[in-house]
C-alpha cells in the first residue's frame, strides 16, 4: 500500500477552517493560488512536505494554527501575509534539505539545520514586497499615497539611503533578521538570510539597478559579518537574485 503523505489543504485544516468561518469559503489558497507569482509555486510545497518527518508536519501544522487567533472577529489581510510568510518558511525548509542538512522548524530563527545530529546552521526567512515599502514611504512622509502612480522609481532610487523607501525597508528586514539570527544561543557554521523578493511593475522596471546598487552591496557586507544571503525571486529558487 503506498503510504499517504498529509497535503497542504490537511496540515494547515485548522486555519482553514477559521478562514471558512470569517468570510465563507477557503478564502486563504484561493487567495494565494490566484496570485499570479504564487499560484505555480505552492504546487512545489508537497514535495517538501512530503520529506518532512511527522514531527516537522506537526510543527508546520501550529505554526498555521497560530495565524488566525481563535478570539478573531475576522478576516483581516494581515492572515494573507503571514499565510505567505509560511510559504517561504516552506521553501527553506526545502532549500535545507537540498544542501544536505537535516532541517527543523523553531520559533526563533524559523529553521535550524543539522548535520550528523549537530546543529550547524540557522536560517531566517522574510518575504519583501517592493510594491508596500514604496507605499509606507508615502504615508510616512504623509504624501498621497494616490501619488505612487504618478512616481518614478528610479527617482526613488536616486534619493539618499535615509529617504530611500527600498534600502531603509531592506535594512529593517535585515536588521530583524540578523537579531533573530542571533537568538539562537549556540554556535553554528553557516547563518542564512533567506528573503524572497516580489517586484511590482514599477520596481520591475528598475529590478536590475535594484539588484545592484542596493542587494549585491548588501550582501557583500552581510558576508563580511558572516551572514549567507539567500535572495530570490518570486517564490522560486530557480530566480537567485544574489
Amino acid at each position: 500500500m503506498t503510504k499517504q503523505y498529509p497535503t497542504l489543504e490537511s496540515i494547515t485544516k485548522n486555519f482553514a477552517n477559521f478562514a471558512i468561518k470569517h468570510i465563507g469559503e477557503t478564502f486563504w489558497l484561493a487567495r494565494a493560488k490566484q496570485r499570479q507569482v504564487a499560484a505555480k509555486y505552492l504546487e512545489k510545497l508537497e514535495t517538501i512536505i512530503v520529506r518532512m518527518s511527522n514531527q516537522e508536519r506537526i510543527k508546520l501544522k501550529d505554526k498555521f494554527d497560530r495565524i488566525i487567533p481563535k478570539q478573531a472577529g475576522g478576516w483581516i489581510y494581515r492572515y494573507d501575509d503571514r499565510f505567505l510568510d509560511l510559504v517561504i518558511e516552506i521553501l527553506g525548509f526545502g532549500y535545507l534539505i537540498k544542501k544536505k542538512y537535516d532541517p527543523s522548524f523553531t520559533t526563533t530563527p524559523d529553521i535550524v539545520g543539522y548535520k550528523k545530529g549537530i546543529k550547524v546552521a540557522a536560517m531566517e526567512c522574510k518575504n519583501f514586497w517592493m510594491s508596500q515599502c514604496e507605499r509606507d514611504y508615502l504615508r510616512s512622509t504623509m504624501e498621497s499615497v494616490d501619488n505612487i502612480k504618478g512616481r518614478r522609481v528610479d527617482a526613488t532610487l536616486t534619493l539618499p539611503e535615509f529617504r530611500n523607501p527600498f534600502y531603509r525597508k531592506l535594512i529593517s528586514v535585515i536588521d530583524k533578521a540578523t537579531s533573530q539570527l542571533s537568538q539562537l544561543n549556540e554556535n553554528v557554521k553557516e547563518r542564512i538570510i533567506f528573503i524572497n523578493f516580489s517586484f511590482d511593475v514599477g520596481a520591475g522596471l528598475q529590478r536590475e539597478k535594484i539588484i545592484n546598487d542596493i542587494l549585491k552591496p548588501e550582501a557583500n557586507r552581510l558576508r563580511s559579518c558572516g551572514i549567507t544571503c539567500i535572495w530570490f525571486e518570486n517564490y522560486s529558487l530557480e530566480r537567485i537574485l544574489v
